[in-house]
């Protein structure tokens, strides 16, 4: 009986760590952050827009061109889909864009959007701003 007892116990303690590592390793929500009184929402109640607090990260992928990482600026706007895909923000630092076999560099405080037909259209555009 002795021997069923820490058989148990041994169960449980793998069952109860393997639940712990289940529970640790689900993938975060993703939250920005938003000053206070800028935030805009689609009629379906995903985000439209807001002016961000800190620099965000964002990481578009392309099925053939693969995927492109850049930092929007903090205290401008960021935009998004109906669907809660990114479309739009400006640089904190320059970008380099692919386009076939030349490179386009978006300076920093350009404006970045992505802009698709459907995802295999997709694509990165960037435009200088005149302030």
């Amino acid at each position: 009986m002795e021997h069923f007892h820490k058989d148990l116990r041994a169960v449980l303690s793998l069952a109860g760590l393997f639940a712990l590592n289940f529970f640790a390793s689900l993938p975060a929500k993703a939250s920005i952050s938003c000053e206070s009184g800028t935030i805009n929402h689609h009629e379906n109640g995903q985000l439209e827009s807001c002016i961000i607090s800190n620099n965000i990260k964002v990481n578009v992928s392309h099925p053939l061109e693969g995927s492109s990482m850049f930092t929007c600026l903090q205290k401008n706007y960021i935009y998004f889909d109906k669907s809660g895909q990114f479309q739009s923000c400006i640089l904190s630092i320059p970008l380099a864009i692919k386009k076939g076999n030349l490179v386009e560099i978006c300076p920093e405080k350009s404006l970045v959007s992505v802009s698709s037909e459907n995802e295999r259209d997709q694509f990165i555009r960037c435009r200088q701003l005149t302030y």
